[in-house]
């Protein structure tokens, strides 16, 4: 039996700052110019989906629900949120999880990995004004913020301590 997971809907239309003009057929690429109106001129949603334990995909749809475009995944995302440079997705993966970082071209790059103290990533948070990404760890039990969204700064800011498996309800 195949279970499929959809994860948290990004609404674009209060991410304006990462948001464009126009779908792209390939991929929710991002267009715009960063610090653009807000919101921007064309709401749309991201929307995190895929089998658990992967593989999964981001899909974007315009207000209607037409698929405006889909980036694959090796791992399903758990949450999206966006920030200065495009979206950013937690994948808890198979045997590490990731912090990833949708740019406006499509393109995927890892932000962090760190299978010691970020083994399962489950939400994510990002101002898209400051840059900072929040990420809740569902089995660390702790909240990582990469000030700017600057991995090389990324420092613990909570601790759950007693409460083991619980940061999925952040």
């Amino acid at each position: 039996m195949r279970r499929t997971r959809v994860a948290g809907a990004v609404p674009l239309a209060a991410l304006a700052a990462v948001l464009g003009r126009g779908p792209t057929a390939a991929a929710p690429a991002l267009k715009g110019e960063p610090g653009g109106a807000w919101p921007g001129p064309d709401p749309a949603v991201f929307l995190g989906c895929g089998e658990v334990g992967g593989p999964g995909a981001v899909v974007q749809l315009d207000l209607t629900g037409k698929v405006l475009g889909t980036i694959e995944l090796a791992d399903t995302p758990y949450g999206l949120a966006a920030d200065r440079a495009g979206l950013v997705a937690a994948l808890p993966g198979r045997q590490a999880g990731r912090v990833v970082r949708m740019g406006r071209t499509g393109k995927v790059d890892t932000l962090l990995a760190d299978a010691a103290g970020l083994p399962a990533p489950i939400a994510i948070a990002a101002d898209p004004r400051t840059g900072d990404v929040l990420v809740a760890d569902n089995v660390a039990d702790v909240v990582l913020l990469l000030p700017g969204g600057k991995p090389a700064e990324a420092r613990q800011v909570l601790a759950i301590k007693g409460h083991e498996g619980h940061c999925q309800d952040m």
